[in-house]
């Protein structure tokens, strides 16, 4: 009988001992699972963090880039237009003293003949 007693006292330590162990190795297992997920999460998190900033940072780049280019239209379009000026006042001067120049031609032929 004694016999029976200890092998039962045994199957149970046992038993226990086996809950036990998968119990604490559950524990074990579903911390590390939780660590690993916030871990990749967190990666997750972090990846789309520069992602939308390094968007950020391109989308200023190219808009930068638009307004110097808009900024240099302008200023081209400006040279353009003072030159254009510059020629016209030119032509005009050059037209006047053609006048001028015909004028006193013409009176002084007339003066002459």
């Amino acid at each position: 009988m004694a016999k029976k007693k200890a092998k039962k006292i045994v199957k149970k330590a046992a038993k226990k001992a086996v809950k036990k162990a998968k119990k604490s190795i559950a524990r074990k297992l579903g911390a590390k699972a939780k660590s690993i997920k916030k871990a990749v999460t967190k990666k997750a998190a972090g990846v789309k963090k520069a992602v939308v900033k390094k968007a950020g940072t391109v989308k200023k780049a190219v808009t930068q880039k638009a307004k110097s280019v808009k900024k240099n239209v302008i200023a081209k379009a400006g040279q353009v237009k003072t030159a254009v000026v510059d020629k016209a006042s030119e032509v005009k001067t050059a037209v006047e003293n053609s006048v001028e120049q015909a004028k006193l031609d013409f009176n002084d032929g007339y003066t002459k003949g």
